[in-house]
């Protein structure tokens, strides 16, 4: 939690607000519910903790073999229950449309053909999918707007049985997308992948096929240890390169990442360090911020329950012990540090709150001395990034390292502010604990424009006006009891 010296100019008065998703206006915030078309974990059981993180999007799977069981007949019953619950509960559903169907492909190693392209097993199979689409799109065209066209189609377990192709991929969009405008005319349609370079062979191909044109959004799907990590020039590499082939308003959503609480042996990310509930909740804040702040219009968190209760298979392999990516378990449904993180963030970063670049620049001298015979990378690798909310500035700021080092804390950091590009002094200064959504009240130093004594951690803080989060801070002994 905040390592915190009473000497420090703070004084704890409240607490954020936890709000539900019905009480939110709107929000960039998504969460994942993938793997609901392989029955993977109760819906049920799981959505009524996803009302209570506040979050306004949700990821779901159609899973074709789940809405067609016999030839000819679509059943749609089961993905109505999510959509109609979600919907009731202020979350927007948002489609992610693939992976193939038993009924039509054989020689297929997963039961629920994960992965499995329509593209590779011949027109019969490609006519079945075309009609999918439509009756899909049709049933859904009043309540599902975005459209997102296959998983991960760069990566082998979901793009079976060839290796990835970007130019099949390009293909498949161009089979499914004109389906769903037909019915939609107002749909947005999205590509992803899960490599965000665009410097791979696979992604330079994609862009040059022209595909981007049929793209309202594109998703990438950025697991990495460090989520700050050449973000902004990834995002920006990406709009130039759509761009370059005739899109150039296209959206880059940030459409699935996590951080797992636990880990297999041999997960692909590598041997963790160390694990555990909170450096996922560190981990998860930092995501949404470099997410915002680089102007992203939609993040999606895998996921909102651990897949622990059923073997996970993909195209190629089976788990029986997935990494824990959950915001809540998988046995008794209960919320994980990360559950309460989330709700932190859509408190505070919902619609109203927007990305200023607003310039601010820190001192560490009272944590590392000038004099002292030490690096001084510390102050040059501070995150720092800037908001606005209802006029007020938003300050915020940590140390971007690997949670799993545990650095814990430092005290004495400076934060100076250039008074002429803030909207507005801090009149009623308060630093909130994104992790533990703890409010503190900040003391005046005498000068408005500089902030001495503030705490250093590995996930984010936030120096704003009080008023700037007017209803969603709960105040004195109230707020501390919570």
């Amino acid at each position: 939690m905040l390592f915190h010296d009473p000497s420090l100019a703070l004084r704890e008065s409240g607490r954020l607000r936890r709000l539900k998703s019905s009480e939110i206006r709107e929000s960039g915030v998504s969460v994942g519910l993938e793997c609901l078309d392989r029955e993977l974990f109760d819906f049920d059981r799981a959505y009524p903790r996803l009302f209570d993180t506040g979050a306004k999007h949700a990821r779901i799977q159609t899973g074709w073999n789940r809405c067609e069981t016999k030839k000819g007949v679509y059943s749609f019953g089961w993905l109505d229950h999510i959509v109609d619950t979600l919907r009731a509960g202020g979350v927007e559903p948002w489609f992610n449309v693939g992976f193939g169907n038993p009924l039509y492909m054989d020689e297929i190693a997963s039961p629920t053909a994960v992965g499995c392209v329509p593209l590779y097993y011949g027109e019969d199979t490609l006519t079945a999918w075309r009609n999918f689409i439509s009756a899909l799109a049709g049933h859904y065209r009043d309540r599902i707007r975005c459209w997102e066209i296959w998983n991960e189609p760069d990566c082998p377990q979901f793009w079976y049985p060839r290796g990835s192709n970007a130019a099949d991929y390009a293909k498949l969009v161009e089979v499914t997308a004109p389906l769903i405008r037909e019915k939609i005319p107002g749909a947005r349609i999205g590509g992803c992948s899960s490599s965000f370079r665009i410097d791979s062979a696979w992604a330079r191909e994609l862009v040059a096929t022209g595909i981007g044109r049929e793209f309202d959004f594109y998703a990438l799907h950025h697991y990495q240890i460090i989520p700050e990590a050449q973000w902004d020039s990834v995002i920006s590499g990406w709009k130039r390169a759509f761009a370059r082939y005739g899109n150039a308003e296209i959206e880059i959503w940030q459409g699935e990442s996590g951080f797992p609480s636990r880990s297999p042996e041999g997960h692909w990310l590598g041997t963790y360090l160390r694990l555990g509930e909170e450096n996922q909740a560190k981990w998860l804040l930092r995501r949404y911020i470099c997410d915002f702040g680089n102007g992203i219009a939609r993040s999606s968190f895998f996921q909102m329950v651990d897949l622990g209760s059923k073997i996970y298979s993909t195209a190629r392999q089976s788990q029986r012990f997935p990494a824990l990516h959950g915001l809540v378990d998988c046995v008794n449904y209960q919320p994980k540090i990360s559950h309460s993180a989330l709700s932190h963030i859509t408190a505070v970063f919902d619609g109203d709150t927007v990305s200023r670049p607003y310039f601010c620049f820190p001192e560490t001298r009272e944590i590392l001395p000038a004099a002292a015979q030490v690096s001084k990378l510390l102050e040059t690798s501070l995150y720092i990034r800037t908001f606005e909310r209802h006029g007020w500035p938003l300050y915020v700021w940590y140390l971007p390292e690997d949670v799993q080092l545990g650095i814990g804390g430092h005290n004495g950091l400076t934060l100076c502010i250039i008074a002429a590009e803030a909207p507005e002094l801090l009149e009623q200064p308060v630093l909130v604990n994104m992790l533990s959504g703890i409010v503190y009240d900040v003391e005046s130093t005498g000068n408005p424009n500089c902030y001495r004594q503030l705490p250093l951690t590995d996930y984010p803080l936030v120096l704003t006006d009080r008023r700037a989060l007017e209803g969603r801070i709960i105040d004195g002994e109230e707020g501390r009891d919570r």
